[in-house]
């Protein structure tokens, strides 16, 4: 199960690279001159905002599930706020 969290990690982090580079992740996607960043497709501008959206989306549920699911015992005081919270 580790594996699993740190492989969500690592794609989360990659996602939001993606995010903050937009255009340098298109124009290695359509192979063009990397420094020519005006003249971007816009087919492949859109591509990487789906797929970085969606594999953002997808791990980090993924990530959330995993830590949700370590059953490390928690002090006193937070069981008892869970309990009152009825989760």
């Amino acid at each position: 199960m580790n594996i699993l969290i740190i492989i969500s990690f690592v794609l989360i982090f990659a996602s939001a690279m993606a995010f903050l580079y937009p255009r340098k992740v298109a124009l290695r996607i359509a192979g063009i001159n990397k420094y020519d960043t005006e003249t971007t497709p816009t087919k492949f501008l859109v591509l990487v905002y789906v797929v970085s959206t969606l594999t953002m989306i997808v791990f980090t549920a993924l990530l959330i599930f995993e830590l949700k699911d370590i059953t490390d015992p928690l002090p006193s005081i937070l069981e008892e706020l869970f309990e009152w919270l009825n989760v």
